[in-house]
């Protein structure tokens, strides 16, 4: 049998994280070697350990804009399922004029969809790690206060 469904479990849940296939190609590598006595080629069972992934810089950054594109999905998805047309980037002129509620239904769960991918999908973000969502929360916070400033020239809510 051929196919994506006709690879190993683990093999097919390894390919989700990149680091973790390197890692298993590397057990792979040092076990058709000739493992002899002195030599430093790791040692393993074959097994993928996905909780072993460490968090990098590039992953706040996703983080960050994973914020940013959560709290930019409130007001489009608010005002989309309330009915009340909104700003959107396809209204014109884009940002200033209003879309219709369905047009910001559609462009928040977008919004929403990529901060999933962003938060999600990227590193191994836990709500338990404090400066995983202390960098989330930036995120949402610099986009709030971005939209509050955009909003309220539009709406007079800057007093």
């Amino acid at each position: 049998m051929t196919g994506p469904n006709s690879r190993p479990a683990a093999i097919r849940d390894s390919l989700k994280r990149p680091i973790a296939v390197v890692k298993w190609l590397g057990c792979i590598v040092a076990k058709i070697g000739k493992n002899k006595k002195g030599d430093r080629r790791p040692q393993c069972d074959g097994k993928i350990d996905m909780q072993e992934q460490t968090t990098r810089w590039y992953h706040f950054i996703a983080w960050f804009f994973g914020g940013a594109f959560l709290a930019n999905t409130i007001p489009h998805l608010v005002s989309g399922i309330s009915g009340s047309p909104f700003q959107s980037p396809f209204a014109s002129p884009p940002g200033q004029g209003f879309s219709s509620s369905m047009v910001n239904v559609l462009w928040g769960m977008f919004n929403l969809a990529v901060a999933y991918v962003l938060v999600v999908r990227s590193g191994r973000f836990d709500l338990r790690q404090t400066k995983h969502v202390v960098v989330l929360g930036l995120g949402i916070l610099v986009m709030a206060i971005m939209l509050a400033q955009t909003f309220g020239k539009l709406h007079g809510g800057n007093l």
